[in-house]
């Protein structure tokens, strides 16, 4: 179908970036700084500016459309992981990384929700099934592939080289937009920016389902967020420094052939109306995977823990969707 294996594949390299950068960015600030605590607010600068400005990303989306939004974002995201490089040449202080992070985290609703909008607009009504079960299996396949990649960069080459890597992954992403049309400009939003903004907000805290959809997977995100600093923070008091980085590559590796497992199960498996049983048995999972198995049982537990919670990953993400 047209324009849809550039914004697949745009997809997948931006979305594999991202995953990348959250633990790239903890590792370096335990290499630099050696502070777990700086590398927990890394970690929240990365995450929390996108999403106290998302209801006004999503209200921009419809100005400016799906295509802008997303090329604005993959844009902006590879200049400024950019400028980070340039920072750690001059070696610049936390709080200038820090804002970088911030601001890095701004842009990225406009991609995420310009996906999501847009894929339904390429393909016909009954492929649309089969595109967001592709679009589920790219956001699995980035969300525990894209750790490891970043944990065996660190590891073998440095938090720098793993960061032009992610620009690289970010600038390519925005190459593969280029080729697609732009859809017909939106009509002109009546009120302001801020006003759709609070009207989108309303929406979703009035739906029952997308108010219990957007709290569970919330927290389930802030649990997914603790590991990617617990299990480095973890490994920091059993191994050397080099090893660390290099062993949470390896983790996140496992955690990615449990996730190759899970998109397996998940693609057979039926969850057509039984999707909250099947999303809270995964979180559930998790949690057991968390605690007590890996908080209990040292390295073991994280080598047994991290697959368990990876193969339920793809699994969450089908039903949810």
């Amino acid at each position: 179908m047209p324009d849809l294996p550039a914004l697949l594949t745009a997809t997948l390299l931006s979305r594999l970036g991202g995953a990348m950068f959250t633990l790239t960015i903890v590792l370096y600030a335990l290499t630099r700084f050696a502070s777990p605590g700086l590398a927990g607010w890394l970690a929240l600068a990365a995450v929390a500016p996108g999403v106290v400005i998302s209801p006004v990303a999503g209200a921009l989306l419809d100005r400016i459309g799906p295509v802008r939004s997303i090329a604005v974002d993959m844009a902006a995201s590879a200049a400024l992981v950019a400028v980070m490089i340039i920072a750690d040449l001059s070696a610049a202080r936390g709080a200038t990384l820090f804002v970088l992070v911030a601001l890095f985290s701004l842009s990225s609703p406009l991609s995420v929700a310009g996906v999501r909008t847009l894929l339904p607009r390429l393909v016909p009504r009954y492929a649309l099934d089969r595109v967001n079960a592709l679009d589920t299996a790219i956001a699995a396949i980035a969300e525990v592939c894209g750790p490891a990649l970043a944990g065996l960069l660190v590891g073998f080459a440095g938090p720098r080289t793993a960061l032009a890597t992610i620009a690289a992954s970010y600038t390519a992403a925005a190459i593969c937009i280029i080729p697609i049309r732009l859809m017909p400009r939106p009509a002109p939003a009546a009120g302001s920016l801020l006003r759709q903004a609070v009207q989108g907000l309303h929406a979703v805290i009035g739906s029952p389902t997308l108010r219990g959809l957007a709290i569970s997977y919330g927290l389930y995100q802030v649990a997914w967020g603790m590991l990617l600093i617990a299990v480095p923070v973890t490994l920091a008091a059993h191994l050397p420094t080099a090893a660390r980085d290099l062993g949470a590559g390896l983790l996140w590796a496992v955690a990615g052939f449990g996730g190759g497992i899970g998109a397996l199960l998940a693609g057979h498996l039926r969850t057509a109306g039984r999707e909250r049983a099947v999303m809270a048995a995964g979180m559930i999972a998790t949690a057991l995977a968390a605690c007590p198995l890996a908080a209990l049982f040292g390295l073991t537990g994280l080598l047994l823990g991290l697959p368990l919670a990876g193969a339920w990953l793809p699994v969450r993400l089908t039903s949810a969707c």
